[in-house]
């Protein structure tokens, strides 16, 4: 029964409550190969992630399409694929959808008003003439990173921090005060932003916007948000920190840009680089050795809490699931009753 629900698309039973089981099974499967993978590849990690997202949204796909297509039963609350406020749904089946809806339309507004303002302000700031040294040599670190897109490259006087825009045209913002950088040390700079770049970490936003807003009541969708997030900057960091050879003066470029964004703003655009509450986790990463970062065990306890409400929240689908596929035989057989009635 549980390899149908993961796997049929034209199973019967609640929408929201086969997606939270699904992706139960999605994240929970992520999870614990993050967990035994430690901290000690990010680059793998990331991608580990990312295809997780990726499967995520193909499964969101899998369980909506066949409700539209007629395939399935599915029902989401009181609103069916024939209408609302079918007779036959379960009594109070319709609170439900209207609390998940507005949870969705909540996370939906939160990242839409984020991305937009700091996409504002980036764009927004006054730019300065980019030198055509810099732009050339942007390009070709692009090209050894094996990027083919071209990244246009703009200088700014009112950001605070760097940050890159777009996928297929992506654009470089840089702050003003990295033209008086030396040579090493903008390079780095560079490297980390051509590292989301290449990994595509602009489309890998949507996948995770997906996520958030179908399963934002998930406490293991949380987890995986945020360590998709270390993830990408632990590996941009990576990469900017092996074409400098020096993870003191990189560590030190980022706590001047974090020193930076304070003085203006923490909101300003780009201030993912350097966010006050994993900067110094980032440094301590770059100036330890590869040998000192964080074990299986350090992530053990609030993995432990994650899973817990996970089991919980399994447990209480799989009951929804049973108490609708009961209900569903009772219609089917002519009985309007509760099945708690009917079996009277």
């Amino acid at each position: 029964m549980t390899l149908e629900l993961l796997l049929r698309p034209d199973v019967p039973g609640d929408l929201l409550a086969l997606l939270s089981l699904r992706g139960t099974f999605v994240f929970g499967v992520a999870a614990l190969l993050s967990v035994l993978g430690g901290r000690r590849a990010p680059a793998l990690e990331r991608g580990l992630l990312r295809g997780t997202f990726a499967a995520y949204a193909v499964v969101v796909l899998f369980t909506v399409f066949p409700v539209f297509a007629g395939v399935s039963t599915l029902t989401v609350g009181s609103f069916t694929r024939t209408g609302l406020g079918d007779p036959t749904t379960p009594p109070l089946s319709g609170w439900p959808i209207v609390l998940w809806a507005t949870g969705a339309a909540l996370v939906v507004v939160r990242l839409g008003v984020g991305n937009g303002v700091a996409r504002w302000r980036t764009r927004a700031s006054r730019s300065v003439p980019t030198p055509v040294s810099l732009q050339d040599r942007v390009s070709s670190l692009a090209r050894q990173r094996g990027l083919r897109r071209r990244v246009r490259v703009v200088v700014g006087s009112g950001l605070t921090t760097p940050a890159t825009w777009g996928t297929l045209r992506p654009t470089l913002f840089l702050p003003v005060t990295c033209l008086s950088m030396d040579r090493s040390r903008l390079e780095a700079v560079i490297h980390h932003e051509l590292e989301h770049v290449r990994a595509f970490d602009a489309a890998g936003a949507w996948l995770v916007a997906v996520a958030e807003a179908t399963l934002w009541f998930h406490p293991l969708v949380h987890w995986i948000v945020r360590r998709f997030d270390d993830a990408k900057e632990f590996s941009s960091d990576r990469a900017a920190v092996s074409s400098s050879g020096d993870p003191v003066a990189y560590a030190e470029t980022l706590l001047h840009f974090g020193a930076l964004a304070r003085e203006r703003s923490a909101a300003a655009a780009g201030a993912a680089f350097a966010r006050s509450g994993r900067l110094e986790e980032r440094i301590r990463r770059i100036v330890s050795a590869p040998s000192a970062d964080r074990p299986i065990g350090a992530t053990a306890p609030g993995l432990a809490v994650v899973l817990i409400v996970t089991v919980a929240l399994i447990v209480t689908v799989a009951l929804a699931l049973s108490v609708r596929a009961t209900w569903s035989i009772t219609v089917e057989n002519g009985d309007s009753r509760p099945p708690v009635e009917a079996s009277r």
